[in-house]
């Protein structure tokens, strides 16, 4: 028996060994890069989530996705656009529709066709205070003439208790009317919604937990506003997904310095 003399160092592996070993470390490097790619598409499609299988129009999930980056429409989120553009908690209807003024052009000179904005009436307001919409009526459809965009107000039923009161752990959703109109309008028109929100509380409306509302729609073309109704537990509206969204920046750079 031989005995390996002190200090002799080890046998280098033969050249199979390691062409193995390379193999293998390359086969573990593309499963890595298959499963990093798998995941990042799978949480854009669920962000930007467009669907072909909805009440509001057919077409592959890639498609409709594509149109909606292509279109000329846009919806906006008008409370989150106040919020960023003037840094204020809270709103009032004065600083709805200065927002509206300053930003209706840029958004009108990248979005061609409909430029439309959602905003709500206070938690306080509607619901048959009359005096206080017939104000809002006034200023709405004036801003919408002025600056050639759309505007739609969103406002509980009269006389409806808040879900907010009656369900806390859901107050978010009970209050989101204006996210899933905003949410509908975008599959409507199958056009991207301008916000910093995600709409993850639209599976709660859908549940019940956001009761009927009243819609006026305000149009540049039209005198007077029109009124809808929208009950969002109704069955038209159970595939409904979360639309593709895009930041305030993207059009609008950095907000004004207050």
């Amino acid at each position: 028996m031989e005995v390996e003399a002190p200090g002799t160092p080890p046998p280098f592996p033969s050249s199979r060994a390691v062409h193995s070993l390379f193999l293998f470390l390359a086969f573990v490097l593309v499963v890595l890069v298959v499963v990093f790619r798998w995941r990042y598409c799978r949480q854009r499609l669920t962000l930007e989530d467009v669907t072909a299988a909805s009440t509001f129009g057919g077409g592959g999930v890639a498609h409709r996705r594509k149109a909606a980056y292509e279109s000329k429409s846009v919806v906006i989120d008008t409370l989150n656009l106040v919020h960023w553009w003037t840094k204020l908690k809270n709103i009032k209807t004065c600083d709805i529709i200065n927002t509206i003024e300053d930003t209706a052009p840029f958004f009108r000179s990248k979005y061609t066709d409909r430029v439309i904005y959602v905003t709500k009436t206070r938690e306080r307001v509607g619901g048959g205070d009359s005096l206080e919409m017939e104000k809002l009526h006034v200023l709405y459809q004036t801003a919408a003439q002025r600056n050639r965009v759309y505007i739609h107000l969103v406002e509980r039923l009269p006389g409806d208790p808040l879900l907010a009161c009656r369900r806390p752990p859901c107050s978010h959703a009970a209050l989101g009317r204006d996210d899933f109109y905003i949410i509908l309008l975008a599959m409507k028109f199958n056009c991207p919604v301008l916000s910093l929100d995600r709409f993850r509380d639209l599976v709660d409306m859908k549940a019940g937990h956001l009761d009927k509302f009243h819609v006026y729609s305000y149009s540049p073309f039209k005198a007077y506003p029109e009124r809808d109704y929208v009950n969002p537990t109704a069955p038209e509206y159970a595939r409904m997904v979360r639309p593709l969204t895009v930041d305030f920046s993207s059009v609008l750079g950095d907000p004004p310095l207050v």
